[in-house]
């Protein structure tokens, strides 16, 4: 098993949890994702049968952790 977690430090952590979500309930055969938001930080865990599996499902959060992340600022702004 391989497992990666990334901490992010953000005000919108219960947004991102939010808009990630969605994706989080969905069932992935070689990979469990689970991510929560705690005092201004969110926490994303994921664990995977392979390297492959591990990478795939770390590129697509992270995109969308991004692109939710730069969607904020611009509306904040």
């Amino acid at each position: 098993m391989r497992k990666a977690s990334i901490r992010v430090r953000t005000t919108w952590g219960a947004r991102l949890w939010a808009v990630l979500k969605p994706e989080g309930d969905r069932p992935l055969p070689r990979t469990t994702v689970s991510f929560q938001e705690a005092d201004g930080e969110f926490l994303l865990e994921v664990v995977a049968k392979d390297t492959s599996a591990l990478r795939a499902v770390l590129n697509s959060y992270l995109r969308w952790t991004s692109t939710a992340m730069k969607m904020m600022e611009e509306v904040g702004k």
